[in-house]
């Protein structure tokens, strides 16, 4: 088995956010955006949705919003805290409209120099995560979904590599993975 020195672990970019039906941008409730660049710069006054995009980005990809309001002492705390199922529920409830919130989602694909990776997360509802090709769909936690998650897509990167829990499973606790 290699070693684990032989193994570069390279972080992915984000090459594309995909909006769908999210009827807070009004105009475009479908939105998507191509990232082709290492710079992504998101310019608009007040109120028009910057900090709920990008927090919508940080979802798609952890599952967490962070409340403003709250300071966070660790990062335990942060996971416990952000990764709360009516937590989400609770920041997109004044973003999207009563009828929109069976089928709102959000997807973001995930670059490797040769692999890419779409994740799709409902923004209500659900537990659960599919992988359908390349494609990882997540819904909302629990800590052991998240973690077999990031499993599973681990080994779709980087397919020589093997990717397991680590010891420590304690649903309280920041996701452990190890990859050999």
């Amino acid at each position: 088995m290699p070693e684990i020195a032989d193994h570069k672990i390279s972080l992915p970019t984000i090459a594309r956010v995909a909006l769908a039906n999210f009827d807070l941008y009004s105009n475009e409730p479908n939105a998507s955006a191509d990232i082709e660049r290492p710079v992504f710069c998101l310019i608009g006054a007040n109120g028009l949705g910057k900090s709920t995009f990008l927090n919508t980005i940080n979802f798609a990809i952890t599952g967490a919003i962070p409340d403003p309001s709250r300071k966070f002492q660790s990062a335990q705390d942060y996971l416990r805290n952000a990764g709360r199922a009516d937590r989400a529920d609770d920041y997109f409830s004044g973003r999207i409209s009563e009828h929109a919130r069976p089928i709102a989602s959000v997807t973001v694909d995930l670059a490797w120099a040769t692999t890419t990776l779409s994740v799709t997360r409902d923004l209500f509802g659900n537990a659960g995560v599919g992988v359908d090709g390349p494609r990882l769909v997540l819904v909302n936690r629990p800590e052991s979904i998240m973690r077999d998650s990031l499993i599973q897509a681990l080994q779709l990167v980087l397919r020589d590599a093997n990717a397991r829990p680590e010891h420590n499973t304690d649903e309280t606790k920041p996701v452990d993975v190890r990859v050999e």
